[in-house]
């Protein structure tokens, strides 16, 4: 073989393999679809924190990553992530989930607590004595206040109703997921009745992914992104956009 025909051959081989290794890992990602998490805005695009987040993600990891909503709760992520369909998904740890995919870093923590009517000051927990609260029956606040006699509780299917229930008169307040309160009460025109929310505990958001998923080492190089993103300008910014940013953030 001729110097030249083997340089042609080097040069190929190599160029082959050049391509081989810059392909884009393609990732699939999936998530609750509840504003201002992740929701599709007027114009039928995804938007809010999960996807503002996931575009972090790409960027310094370089990874190609669909994002595909669930409207119908946890049920759909868990079946596609024990399927393989889905590769990782950011959601609450949940006992029920437990050992069934790899758990990743913390991501965000998700404010829970209480708003009331703004005429009403919530300082502490025990401002809440007497109130008549709408609770959302899917989700466990604090057990604490889940427990207690004083605070009176009505359970609804959806904030949505407790927050027409404040407009009625026929509740004091509303708990559940801070962030989805405010965003849907501004939706109606309702962010001026409301007062300063009260938050009862922060709710850690992971990175969990599929033990079906091609290669653990994206899980690792995830991982290190959204350690390094927490602390990050960007991350503020992406919390602030989206109203996720309370009183100690």
């Amino acid at each position: 073989m001729s110097n030249i025909v083997f340089l042609k051959v080097f040069v190929s081989v190599f160029l082959i393999l050049l391509s081989a290794s810059v392909k884009s890992v393609e990732l699939n990602f999936i998530t609750l679809e509840v504003a201002p998490w992740a929701y599709k805005n007027s114009y039928g695009v995804v938007s809010g924190v999960f996807p503002d987040i996931v575009h972090e993600l790409e960027k310094e990891t370089g990874y190609s990553i669909k994002v595909t909503l669930a409207p119908f709760g946890f049920s759909r992520i868990v079946r596609e992530l024990e399927a393989g369909r889905q590769d990782c998904t950011m959601i609450i740890e949940g006992k029920k989930r437990e050992g069934k995919f790899f758990l990743g870093e913390r991501v965000v923590d998700l404010p829970v607590g209480v708003i009331a009517k703004k005429n009403i000051i919530l300082n502490d927990y025990n401002d809440l004595k007497g109130l008549k609260v709408s609770v959302h029956k899917a989700l466990e606040i604090v057990e604490g206040f889940t427990q207690d006699p004083l605070v009176k509780k009505e359970y609804d299917s959806g904030y949505e109703f407790g927050l027409r229930k404040i407009y009625h008169g026929r509740v004091d307040a509303v708990a559940g997921v801070l962030p989805t309160i405010k965003y849907l009460a501004t939706e109606v025109g309702m962010e001026d009745i409301l007062g300063f929310p009260l938050v009862l505990k922060k709710e850690p958001i992971y990175l969990q992914c599929s033990k079906k998923i091609k290669d653990v080492d994206y899980i690792k190089k995830l991982n290190k992104v959204i350690v390094g993103l927490r602390n990050s300008l960007a991350f503020k910014e992406i919390m602030k956009k989206n109203n996720m940013l309370f009183e100690g953030d």
